[in-house]
């Protein structure tokens, strides 16, 4: 459990979200975090209204900072509102866009060693490990 608190604190996440496991892989130098949402409530992300919890949505996974050396991926079931005035919507996810596949911290770092870079490639390819189309943001 103290891993657990652990990357809480690191990922900045609190109540209703809550870590429910941590998967190290070290020969593939991989971790793995599964969050999960705890309440029976949430807000809806167009009024802020605080509405009953409908479903979850499939499992995604989004690109975090590395820990160590080793790859870190978090994947979250994201869970469904049904808001009175806007019907069931998806509540905001706190380490991530709408519609991003990497975390925000993930996205503010690569943005920095873009801005550093020479190229693109060659920030994609050194420092930062991902596809082109999605150091091009395609």
């Amino acid at each position: 459990m103290e891993l657990e608190k652990h990357y809480s604190q690191l990922l900045g996440i609190g109540s209703p979200w809550e870590i429910h496991s941590i998967d190290l892989k070290l020969e593939e130098q991989r971790v793995d975090i599964v969050i999960e949402y705890t309440d029976d409530e949430g807000f809806c992300p167009e009024c802020g209204s605080v509405s009953p919890r409908y479903d979850v949505r499939k499992s995604r996974t989004w690109r975090h900072l590395d820990t160590m050396q080793f790859s870190t991926y978090i994947h979250c079931e994201a869970p469904r509102v049904r808001c009175k005035t806007h019907g069931v919507k998806t509540v905001k996810i706190p380490w991530a866009g709408k519609n991003c596949r990497f975390t925000l911290l993930f996205e503010a770092f690569a943005i920095r060693v873009l801005l550093a870079a020479r190229s693109v490639e060659e920030a994609r390819t050194g420092i930062v490990p991902v596809s082109s189309t999605a150091a091009w943001g395609r």
